[in-house]
């Protein structure tokens, strides 16, 4: 996947995928794998450290998700999360 559609699908420019992916490097979290009969062309693989960075973001997300679940209740937490989702995607989409 290139850079452009990596960005289209995070929504952000492909010059912020390709920081955002250095960034990683940098960190450990991935690593970049190229085949010598693919010329400029690499895979980006998941480190330990990187799916370790995953889980510590999931239960971190579960842990806001049940917060926000006791203090404004099931219906509530719902209503809000798709609130922010299409505010969300709304933002990605340029529309105001």
């Amino acid at each position: 996947m290139s850079y452009s559609e990596l960005g289209r699908r995070a929504g952000i420019t492909a010059q912020s995928a390709q920081a955002t992916v250095r960034q990683l490097e940098e960190r450990g979290a991935v690593e970049r794998r190229t085949d010598p009969g693919r010329g400029r062309t690499a895979e980006l693989h998941v480190t330990a450290t990187g799916q370790e960075l995953l889980r510590a973001g999931r239960d971190a997300y579960a842990e806001v998700d049940a917060a926000l679940e006791r203090a404004l209740g099931k219906q509530r937490r719902q209503d809000l999360t798709g609130l922010l989702l299409s505010a969300l995607s709304g933002s990605l989409s340029g529309r105001d």
